[in-house]
């Protein structure tokens, strides 16, 4: 921030002293002409006074037409700076009180085995309420989180309350196979990351083995190198990756070559019109035996109708979720739901 302070004040002084510079010249230039103009007559000396005079004068009007145009600029470039810092700050302030309050919290989205026929895992999503406002949209607020470069404290905070509710599902006797963590692109590439994880597995005695990292495309195209090695870190460990919105980027397949992935999720795009359209069928279609031939788990998202259903089992699909099995629900109407199923 100071930096950016730096260049801006350096940019408007450089603009002031150009202006001041020409300025200067010109007034030299009209002094030096009026040493000369006394060995004139009479009539072309009152009329080359009148011409210096005209100069000046329209100098002065441009310059200060100049100056007042330097200020709105300076103005606007101070706009620019100051009001995203300011934004920043605030929603940094706001989040802190938030967290504090217990304004934000997660909740659960249940994972359906169509195989078994019964909820196998839950991915955690994060939501937050304000108490005045309402309900904040978490495109909105992740958006702005990660604007303020805040997202590897906020993700923190989520992997830390999905790990201790998973932790307390299982003591309570809640069998689940996974619970899904969404991991953004600044969590990606915090130095911490892999060291806050491996804390909080042995925190909480969660076996790696149980733990889904999400990540999407675009979370990739950065820092290709640096995350692939970060990802590659924690499968060693036994943590289960997790492409997300499978089939909506550029480069899915090509990760697919690359990476070992756990996990593909099937984006809700491709689900919304599989039996109605034979192109979103057929490609439905081949991008589960794709992953059934690399021996990768597929969870299709957005299910809504019980069509659908019918049309990943008949195609072989392990996992799916959606609002056809449930909405996303609290931790304890979770627990109750699951104990309930079927």
């Amino acid at each position: 921030m100071k930096n950016t302070y730096s260049r801006l004040q350096y940019i408007v002084l450089c603009m002031l002293l150009l202006l001041l510079i020409t300025i200067s010249i010109a007034y030299f230039q009209f002094d030096s002409i009026e040493l000369r103009i006394y060995t004139l007559s009479a009539n072309e000396l009152q009329y080359t006074q009148q011409i210096i005079f005209d100069a000046k004068l329209w100098l002065a009007v441009i310059s200060l037409i100049s100056g007042f145009f330097i200020i709105l600029i300076g103005i606007n470039l101070f706009k620019d700076v100051i009001s995203p810092h300011r934004d920043q700050l605030v929603f940094r302030k706001t989040l802190a009180k938030a967290l504090k309050q217990d304004h934000l919290f997660l909740m659960f989205q249940p994972q359906l085995s169509l195989k078994a026929n019964k909820i196998i895992g839950a991915e955690a999503l994060i939501r937050w309420t304000d108490p005045k406002s309402g309900p904040i949209s978490p495109a909105e607020f992740i958006a702005k989180a990660e604007s303020a470069q805040v997202m590897p404290q906020l993700g923190f905070w989520i992997i830390e309350n999905a790990f201790a509710q998973f932790s307390q599902w299982q003591q309570q006797g809640l069998t689940l196979d996974s619970v899904s963590v969404n991991v953004s692109a600044q969590q990606l590439k915090s130095e911490h990351l892999f060291d806050d994880i491996f804390i909080l597995t042995e925190k909480y005695h969660i076996d790696p083995k149980t733990i889904k990292f999400e990540i999407t495309e675009t979370e990739m195209v950065d820092d290709y190198e640096k995350i692939s090695t970060l990802l590659e870190r924690l499968q060693s460990l036994g943590f289960q990756i997790a492409m997300d919105d499978f089939g909506t980027g550029l480069c899915s397949l090509s990760y697919l070559k690359h990476l070992h992935f756990d996990v593909i999720k099937i984006d809700q795009s491709f689900i919304r019109n599989c039996q109605v359209s034979e192109t979103d069928s057929l490609l439905l279609k081949n991008i589960l035996r794709l992953a059934h031939d690399l021996k990768v788990e597929v969870v299709a998202e957005g299910i809504e109708f019980e069509e659908q259903i019918e049309f990943l089992k008949k195609e072989q699909c392990q996992t799916v979720q959606g609002y056809y099995i449930s909405r996303p629900l609290m931790a304890k109407e979770f627990e109750e739901f699951v104990r309930n199923f079927g």
